[in-house]
């Protein structure tokens, strides 16, 4: 319709920009499509017929054609009581009664729809908050394990050594081979020409003991110099504690035979 005035008084009328803007105010007016609505919904037959009635059919059952059917059966005469009512009175007050209220309900229930996206969008912040809280709580209280386990190393360095002795525990080396290293250090003061005299095996074997030491002093238990090795302050903390245990083995099994 603007495009149609534009191109019929010209983009730069007066008259042609106060219909334009006339027209935008009026059709922006929901008023408007409710009764739009409304008079569809009443006389609905009118462009039902226009738009989807076959017109052979019309012919052939009525004589008349689709337009000439619609003016003489569906439309009634112009300015009677009836078209006044069909056409204006009736789609007027359904647009009071049903549609035009509409818009306030639209609103209550609009109004109820944000109240509740809210009020997940608080219940998710506070559970975004306690989840947080909780990672904070828990990420805190391990931070101050490794404080105070760092700390204690540093005090008292047997801590960690116990840590490393049930590592070393877990290996087959261990279960093997380590006796063999406790007696070459106590025995033989740790001189490895009498290696032999303790492995007592193949070269095969001498040379897993070999390995197995350099392993171990790589992992600080063994001090090697030459052909001689010795334990450094946690080597000796780990023997102690295999021989220690190496004596609570023997005497649980001694005292399951004797029973004392």
């Amino acid at each position: 319709m603007n495009n149609f005035l534009n191109s019929l008084l010209g983009d730069s009328h007066e008259i042609s920009e106060s219909l334009n803007k006339a027209l935008d105010e009026r059709l922006s007016s929901p008023f408007y499509g409710f009764f739009i609505l409304a008079w569809l919904s009443v006389n609905w037959q009118i462009p039902y017929t226009a738009l989807f009635q076959d017109q052979e059919l019309l012919l052939i059952e009525k004589g008349l054609l689709r337009a000439e059917y619609i003016s003489s059966e569906l439309i009634p005469s112009t300015l009677s009581l009836e078209w006044i009512f069909y056409f204006f009175i009736l789609p007027f007050w359904i647009t009071i009664i049903v549609f035009w209220p509409m818009q306030y309900v639209t609103r209550f229930f609009y109004r109820k729809y944000i109240k509740n996206v809210n009020h997940l969008e608080v219940i998710r912040i506070k559970e975004t908050t306690e989840k947080i809280k909780a990672e904070k709580e828990e990420f805190d209280e391990v931070a101050a394990r490794a404080d105070a386990k760092k700390e204690a190393e540093e005090k008292s360095p047997e801590i960690l050594w116990e840590e490393e002795y049930r590592e070393i525990k877990k290996t087959k080396h261990f279960r093997d081979d380590f006796w063999i290293i406790k007696d070459l250090v106590m025995d033989y003061a740790g001189d490895m020409e009498f290696l032999d005299n303790v492995v007592r095996g193949s070269n095969k074997a001498v040379k897993i003991v070999k390995d197995y030491i350099f392993l171990l002093a790589a992992k600080g238990v063994l001090r090697q110099s030459g052909s001689s090795i010795s334990l450094t302050k946690k080597g000796t903390y780990i023997v102690g504690r295999f021989i220690e245990d190496t004596q609570n083995k023997n005497f649980a099994e001694h005292k399951l035979r004797t029973g004392f």
